[in-house]
This record gives structure tokens, sequence and C-alpha cells, in this order.
């Protein structure tokens, strides 16, 4: 996963992985965006996310494995949806969904200016 702040107006990223201490990394960053760049990172990205107050963006989720109480929470968020995926407008009520990752990468980064959270 990647975690993305501004400082001075400049973006700042950092790479982890689940296999770091997240939790004590993301406490310290202080991130305003996390972005899932796995289908395996989907549920922590959620948590964290809510957790620490931040936009994000999950990669190809299942929604029937997503809290649906995380997902409603008022934060950005951008999902990567295959354009077959049954769920499309279920997605569509909770945040923004793209369908190719280049577009993902922008669009989570786009969310560092989202001034409405």
């Amino acid at each position: 996963m990647q975690i993305i702040k501004t400082v001075n107006h400049q973006e700042i990223q950092q790479q982890i992985t689940l296999d770091q201490n997240y939790e004590q990394i993301i406490q310290q960053f202080q991130p305003e965006v996390i972005m899932a760049e796995h289908e395996n990172e989907n549920h922590q990205v959620l948590q964290l996310a809510v957790q620490h107050w931040a936009g994000y963006g999950l990669y190809f989720p299942k929604l029937n494995q997503l809290d649906q109480k995380f997902l409603q929470a008022q934060f950005p968020k951008v999902f990567l949806l295959k354009t077959d995926d049954p769920n499309i407008a279920q997605f569509e009520q909770y945040g923004q969904v793209v369908f190719n990752s280049e577009e993902y990468q922008q669009e989570v980064k786009s969310l560092l200016y989202f001034e409405a959270f």
C-alpha cells in the first residue's frame, strides 16, 4: 500500500507492506490518503483510512468482503473495478469508480486536494 500526504504543497509518498509495522508507520507519517495496490490490502486500507481520517483507494475490491459501515463513512474514496463487476452501481453510491490502474493512481492522489474532508 502507499500512504500519501502533502507538506509545503509537495506530495510525499511512502510504500509500506502488511508485513511491516504499518500501524506505527501510519501513525507517525499521518497520511491524508491511503491507497491499496493489491486486493489483499483492501480490508486494512479501509479500516486504517477510517481510523486515521484519510481518503482512500481500494484495488479491485469485493463488496461482500468489506465492512459496510466503513464504506458508508464520509471520506473521499476511489474504487478500481473491472468493467464487468456486478457491483459497480453500489460502489458508485459510496465513491468514485474507475476502470484502469493509471486513472486509479491519479484519482487517488487527487484526493489530497479534496477540500470537503
